[in-house]
């Protein structure tokens, strides 16, 4: 599925839904209907309502029909009291009454249900749900990167607050193993997806497989597709892969593509900006470097965070 599925698959979702609640007040009023005093009373009580719908139509004088119909229906109430008859519609989501949307703006159920879709397309790894862009993680441990990682994770909040506006379209984060590169895009990613982004997330071993694959044509279009129009696309951990003219041409071609949209990119590598222009040559590293258009703060030193 690609993310612009989404929306089609939520609808059908929801409609799925609406039947099953009408299909089950079906049975019961199936059932109510084998009670003949319920049933010649909801049959009386339908034809006034049709005889009324005609006067009004007619513009006749209706209020004798509307005495006999408020009498009908309070015989007919009487009698579902009395034998206990269900004629309640049981939704999901009494709120929306599963249409997914209240006033014209989504339910917070589809919302959830929007989030919690976005995220399986995402290639997230379960672990990354509980990152937060809470940068007290390095107030207490006071590592050597605290007080630089503070203000990067100030600077990445402005920026995730600002995600539709910002002329900065890139983020590039170098660093040495475990200072919290990988830890700050998760909790980007977990922020947007609550703002309703899409987020598409592949390491740097993911990244290489799909790319060859892709060349390949062996039945990764879908998640090509999601990389391409994903609201951020991650790759995490630039450097670890094993290199090759596939990968450098893919990479190439899908930061390209996305930079001349618009769209924003969020890449960690524990190169060097020096070892990682060696790796993937001028063109590519001055794209993501470009200040004009990243934020690329200096080579992060300091503690492994994953040793403490």
């Amino acid at each position: 599925m690609r993310f612009c599925d989404v929306n089609k698959h939520l609808n059908l979702e929801y409609k799925i839904r609406q039947d099953i609640a009408q299909n089950k007040f079906n049975d019961r009023l199936a059932d109510a209907m084998k009670n003949k005093e319920f049933y010649k009373l909801y049959k009386e009580r339908n034809k006034l309502i049709e005889k009324k719908a005609n006067y009004e139509i007619s513009n006749k004088d209706t209020s004798n029909v509307n005495a006999e119909l408020a009498l009908v229906s309070r015989r007919l109430l009487s009698c579902i009291e009395v034998y206990g008859i269900d004629l309640n519609m049981y939704y999901k989501c009494p709120k929306c009454k599963d249409t997914g949307f209240i006033n014209f703006q989504e339910c917070e159920c589809r919302n959830r249900k929007r989030i919690s879709l976005n995220r399986s397309l995402s290639g997230l790894p379960r672990i990354s749900v509980a990152a937060t862009l809470d940068s007290s993680i390095f107030k207490k441990n006071n590592t050597p990167q605290s007080s630089f990682m503070q203000k990067v994770y100030t600077k990445i909040k402005e920026w995730v607050n600002n995600f539709d506006n910002s002329d900065k379209n890139i983020v590039f984060m170098s660093g040495e193993v475990g200072i919290g590169k990988t830890h700050l895009a998760y909790a980007v990613s977990n922020e947007l997806l609550s703002k309703g982004k899409t987020i598409m997330y592949l390491s740097a071993f993911g990244m290489n497989e799909v790319f060859v694959n892709e060349k390949f044509n062996r039945d990764e279009t879908e998640i090509y597709e999601r990389i391409l129009e994903a609201d951020l696309l991650i790759f995490d951990d630039l450097g670890v892969e094993s290199i090759n003219s596939i990968t450098l041409e893919y990479l190439l071609g899908v930061i390209e593509t996305r930079l001349s949209s618009g769209m924003k990119i969020f890449v960690t590598t524990n190169l060097t900006i020096e070892k990682f222009k060696e790796r993937y040559g001028e063109r590519l590293a001055s794209r993501l470097t470009n200040t004009k258009t990243s934020f690329a703060p200096k080579y992060i030193t300091g503690q492994d965070l994953r040793k403490l």
